[in-house]
């Protein structure tokens, strides 16, 4: 039943629908295609076909999240402690990390260090503070030129002593 199954999907009238990793990725950066693939396969391939550019582009969707795996065991059966116990011991050892970490594929994104332009509305809110401050000090400016003046004319200079 599924190879029937996969030669009906593979005689799809646009091409192929089912294809490897490497193919996925290639129509991926071609452009038009979405590709749907484990994780680690993809972050692998993408890390290598991919520039920086090319990444930012790039979006993806998490259509499944990770479920870790434990093993299946009868409820009263006599092998359930000795699994809890093996599962407790590479635990304790650190072999669950050092193969979750090995397996783990790199994470890939846009790490925004390529330069963007900016758009006005992003720099809107820096422009209007430093009006606000030149006007501001423009104001204190004027404020100070009229008490000195003031001041001078009553021969009286409380604050410059």
């Amino acid at each position: 039943m599924e190879d029937k199954l996969r030669a009906r999907i593979k005689s799809s009238k646009k091409g192929p629908l089912i294809v490897d990793v490497n193919k996925g990725i290639d129509m991926i950066k071609s452009g038009g295609y979405a590709f749907h693939a484990q994780i680690q396969n993809a972050n692998e391939r993408i890390s290598k076909t991919f520039d920086k550019m090319e990444l930012c582009k790039l979006g993806s969707l998490l259509s499944m999240p990770y479920n870790p795996l434990y093993p299946a065991i009868p409820k009263k059966s006599p092998f359930k402690e000795f699994f809890v116990w093996s599962l407790h011991r590479l635990n304790e050892r650190g072999f669950m990390s050092y193969v979750q970490r090995r397996l783990a594929s790199r994470d890939i994104s846009c790490d925004g260090s390529i330069p963007r332009a900016l758009a006005l509305g992003g720099a809107a809110p820096a422009f209007a503070l430093l009006a606000l401050g030149g006007i501001l000090s423009l104001n204190i400016m004027v404020v100070e030129m009229v008490l000195f003046r003031i001041s001078k004319r009553n021969k009286m200079t409380p604050y410059l002593n």
